[in-house]
């Protein structure tokens, strides 16, 4: 799990679903939140 949150191992689909699972997060929940989180990553490297 270090990993994933370091962002130094990817996930496959079928991973992210059964993580969405064990955190009690439906799916489409969890990714709107990834590509939240991405979206902010991102606009912080544009500065």
């Amino acid at each position: 799990m270090g990993k994933i949150e370091q962002a130094r191992r990817k996930i496959e689909l079928v991973e992210f679903i059964e993580l969405c699972q064990i955190l009690e997060v439906e799916p489409h929940e969890g990714l709107s939140l990834l590509i939240s989180s991405m979206n902010e990553e991102w606009r912080g490297h544009k500065r």
